[in-house]
């Protein structure tokens, strides 16, 4: 049980990658909005409808393994830190 609730929060988007190169990303403010540059390739991310679709994704499988395991907070409004 314990190996699991790890495993569950550990489900969050935290940029460290890129997609393309995998080079390491570093975090940056751009326009007053938060971004990330890979340190190898330059290619640039930011929080846009991806992210907050994958986000999304992130919560529903959360709810439902909560559900399946039950555990508290099993609902669709639990919020977990992204």
């Amino acid at each position: 049980m314990q190996r699991f609730l790890v495993d569950l929060m550990l489900m969050r988007l935290d940029p460290q990658r890129c997609t393309l190169c995998n080079g390491l990303l570093d975090k940056m403010e751009l326009s007053g909005r938060e971004r990330w540059q890979c340190r190898d390739c330059r290619k640039l991310y930011w929080q846009g409808g991806h992210r907050r679709k994958m986000e999304s994704m992130l919560q529903s499988i959360r709810c439902r393994r909560e559900e399946r395991a039950g555990l508290p907070g099993g609902d669709k409004g639990h919020k977990y830190p992204t």
